[in-house]
């Protein structure tokens, strides 16, 4: 579980690099006008989240507090996942600024929260901010934090969201697609043969197939 800002450092850009997300550059944040808390742009409501429910839970209604960097996923990762991204007003750019050039996020391509699950099953979670996670968001009336990261925080440590295989089953095929379980997983060339699996999942602490 990786939380950044806009002051994190080399090694923390490069951990989020290896795993398909590009930190903007320090000193930027997040932005939007049409988003946000008070008179502060750079405290957005986000309610963009991806339709992985096993990760992110339900959809969000009012909306995550964050205030932080944006990140931008590598389109050649085929295994970064974009869970929480800014609505199509934001963008990411030094708020102290006037805008010069185009900015690394814009709009929906803005992620602020990624994750990646390897093909070793390693997961990993990277947030843009360090107060998406913080007591003052998790309280603020209206928030969506405290449910959004523990449902992320379950996920990336394993305690949801894991599949394994309850049983397994295979023989000889024969006439009107019955399966003969005697052969005992001795076969020839040229054998139509069956193979059932079940695929089980942890729920609440339960594991449901």
């Amino acid at each position: 579980l990786i939380a950044a800002d806009s002051g994190s450092g080399e090694l923390t850009r490069d951990v989020a690099a290896s795993c398909g997300f590009e930190l903007d550059s320090a000193g930027t944040s997040v932005i939007d006008h049409a988003h946000h808390v008070g008179d502060d742009a750079t405290l957005i409501v986000a309610t963009r989240s991806a339709e992985v429910e096993v990760i992110v839970g339900s959809p969000l209604q009012s909306g995550v507090l964050f205030r932080g960097v944006g990140l931008a996923t590598d389109p050649f990762n085929a295994l970064a996942l974009e869970l929480l991204t800014a609505s199509r007003t934001a963008y990411s750019y030094s708020p102290s600024s006037n805008i010069s050039s185009y900015p690394m996020a814009v709009g929906k391509s803005t992620v602020l929260v990624g994750g990646l699950e390897g093909r070793n099953h390693a997961r990993v979670i990277i947030s843009g901010s360090i107060d998406l996670f913080s007591d003052q968001f998790w309280v603020a009336a209206g928030s969506e934090n405290m449910r959004f990261v523990r449902s992320v925080v379950g996920w990336v440590f394993g305690s949801k969201g894991k599949l394994q295989v309850g049983w397994m089953q295979h023989g000889l095929r024969q006439g009107g697609g019955s399966t003969d379980a005697s052969s005992k997983g001795v076969y020839t060339v040229g054998d139509l043969i069956s193979y059932s699996v079940l695929v089980e999942a942890e729920a609440g602490g339960a594991v449901v197939g």
